[in-house]
């Protein structure tokens, strides 16, 4: 298994460089005056990554992406890519992590940024430094060449590893990300736009802009620990109440999630049933059942009504 991972990287990593050698070969030359602008958002990009939120699977995530893509459209050509490779690799380094993953990481951000500049290139796109309309079409193309592209190459090693299917490992980790990804393309034109009306101010302001969001997505994902935690608190309060049954709503919540993922629930429902189901017995912390609950002998038929 771990030679097909590997292998599967290597391959990767050739598709980068072979990404990165036919945009060059396309267009060669080098714009000086555009380079500045896809320079400060690979800065940028490398910056955001310190800035990481902590995600429900136990992962970390940031939102380095939208400077990158932010890069791409403001000067697409094969040094903006090389300038991404750049900042991811800095990023990788400052991780303690296999050279493997470290290798991995960079290819696959690579081969998503080039194909989002060919994509955008191929349908008329032009650097949003010269051209500060909303080229739509382009820019979602390349909005969704990137997603597509990160998603996939990212599900595929996975499922290598894992011994899993492609498609449901992809299926299972894009689940609820389409609103995401529209919301993503305004806001690349929006940092793009910035950047070619007030220079340096504008990239100041969506370094600024683009750290709330992170505080933003960090403060919910820590809500979201506030209420987990008091769900545990409830339930241990529950099986105070009744030891008999202790590691009962557990056992539920487990089974439920099951049967809910083998059914093809998306992760929010899956949620919500595991939830329900760790509080199905909640009941039980009202002082009037205590006395019924533990009662050694038959229940009257008072008792059974309430």
């Amino acid at each position: 298994m771990a030679s097909k991972v590997t292998t599967y990287v290597v391959c990767v990593v050739i598709v980068a460089l072979l990404a990165i050698a036919a945009l060059g070969v396309v267009a060669p030359e080098v714009d000086y005056a555009l380079l500045k602008g896809a320079a400060a958002f690979a800065a940028m990009g490398l910056m955001t990554q310190a800035l990481l939120y902590s995600m429900p699977t136990g992962t970390n995530a940031s939102i380095s992406f939208l400077p990158f893509l932010t890069c791409v459209v403001l000067y697409p050509s094969w040094i903006s890519i090389v300038l991404v490779s750049v900042a991811v690799s800095a990023m990788e380094m400052r991780q303690k992590k296999p050279n493997i993953k470290r290798a991995f990481n960079v290819a696959q951000y690579t081969v998503a940024t080039a194909g989002a500049a060919s994509v955008y290139l191929l349908l008329g796109g032009v650097s949003l430094s010269v051209d500060r309309s909303f080229q739509v079409v382009p820019l979602g193309a390349a909005v969704a060449v990137f997603m597509v592209a990160n998603t996939g190459l990212v599900a595929a090693v996975i499922s290598l590893h894992n011994e899993q299917n492609f498609l449901e490992v992809w299926r299972q980790n894009t689940k609820g990300t389409v609103i995401y990804d529209l919301v993503a393309i305004p806001v690349v034109y929006w940092c793009a736009w910035l950047y070619a009306e007030h220079s340096w101010g504008g990239v100041a302001f969506v370094f600024i802009g683009l750290s709330g969001t992170r505080q933003f997505y960090q403060k919910n994902r820590l809500l979201e620990i506030a209420y987990k935690e008091t769900l545990e608190i409830l339930v241990g309060a529950v099986e105070l109440r009744d030891p008999y049954t202790s590691g009962h709503s557990h056992r539920v919540r487990k089974y439920s999630t099951i049967i809910a993922s083998a059914l093809g629930l998306s992760n929010k429902e899956i949620e919500k049933i595991g939830v329900a189901a760790l509080l199905h017995d909640v009941g039980k912390i009202d002082g009037i059942f205590v006395p019924i609950l533990q009662k050694p002998g038959r229940l009257t038929t008072e008792e059974r009504a309430i």
